[in-house]
């Protein structure tokens, strides 16, 4: 994915072989914000992203796409081994007899005079 509207434009794949998918933003980010960095372009690049794995995974698993999305997704068993995880630490942290609360020093000033 690339704001290039020609593979010829694009550094790329003037050297390796691959698909453009153009993602050209019609105003550039630094107008827009007044800095040049991705907001954007990321944005359109994670929803074209998520449109091509959705579309792949459509046509790879046809009639099971619910299951294996289900399960590859945060809300399924990628999820409930995280909902796991965070319970076994607050199981671990409660039964801990002494509560570990870090403690920040404010910084020693050295001076001149110091001595």
């Amino acid at each position: 994915m690339t704001s290039h509207l020609k593979a010829t434009e694009c550094p790329l794949l003037r050297e390796h072989n691959g698909i453009l998918l153009p993602t050209p933003l019609h105003e550039p980010e630094e107008v827009s914000f007044g800095i040049c960095a991705p907001t954007t372009s990321t944005t359109v690049q994670m929803a074209i992203g998520d449109m091509i794995a959705l579309t792949v995974g459509e046509r790879l698993h046809l009639d099971q796409k619910s299951q294996v999305f289900k399960k590859n997704h945060p809300g399924g068993a990628i999820g409930a081994v995280t909902k796991a995880e965070a319970r076994a630490e607050a199981n671990v942290a409660l039964m801990s007899p002494f509560a570990v609360t870090p403690l920040e020093l404010p910084s020693p000033t050295i001076s001149a005079s110091s001595g």
